[in-house]
């Protein structure tokens, strides 16, 4: 039921249609990138440890986009920030 929250909410938080669109085909997102990112399939052996750094690499990304959203919300709303970027 919560299978990869974290990216769901992200995607819809960031507005960004592409993972909003691969998120809602119901696949798992982080296979999705495991495979895209190093042109492998789930019967590679390397397929565990790829995942692990796939899912890394979206947290990551997420927690920046995120991160950047908020204070690009924040300087918006306080006319003398956004005067200072």
């Amino acid at each position: 039921m919560f299978s990869n929250l974290e990216v769901v909410i992200g995607a819809y938080f960031m507005e960004d249609r592409e993972l909003i669109k691969t998120v809602e085909s119901g696949a798992n997102f982080h296979d999705v990138n495991t495979k895209i990112f190093f042109q492998i399939e789930e019967d590679d052996p390397r397929w565990k440890a790829m995942r692990k750094v796939a899912k890394i690499i979206v947290f990551a990304r997420l927690d920046t986009m995120t991160s950047l959203n908020s204070v690009n919300s924040w300087k918006a709303e306080m006319p003398i920030m956004s005067q200072a970027s």
